[in-house]
């Protein structure tokens, strides 16, 4: 399994990895998350980050990582404008196993590969 890939992190036309953490502003529980975020793994897709502050000898954020719908990567993870996104969400074309040479033009017979 992995996480959704719509809407990739994308900067200057770029594919990059990334994502964020930041404080829980609504914990539920006792034992809910400390720290929330998501992060975009190049490869793999969106996944949803879940952090929970530790103290003893040092401090430290203990993670746990989770894969992201698509529909959440629609909703949370679309393409911000001005800062070099892509000005559409990315949807991957539906995978048929088929190369689309386009109508118009029939594949060159000198090209060797």
């Amino acid at each position: 399994m992995s996480g959704s890939k719509l809407n990739p992190n994308v900067w200057q036309g770029e594919e990059r990895d990334g994502g964020f953490v930041k404080l829980n502003p609504a914990p539920k529980s006792g034992g809910s998350p400390t720290h929330i975020g998501r992060l975009w793994i190049p490869g793999y897709g969106w996944v949803w980050l879940s952090g929970w502050l530790k103290r003893g000898h040092d401090q430290f954020v203990s993670l746990r990582a989770r894969d992201m719908s698509d529909a959440d990567a629609l909703k949370w993870c679309a393409p911000k404008r001005g800062n070099g996104a892509a000005k559409q969400p990315f949807h991957p074309p539906p995978a048929t196993g088929q190369l689309d040479l386009g109508e118009d033009e029939p594949p060159d017979p000198d090209i060797p590969f």
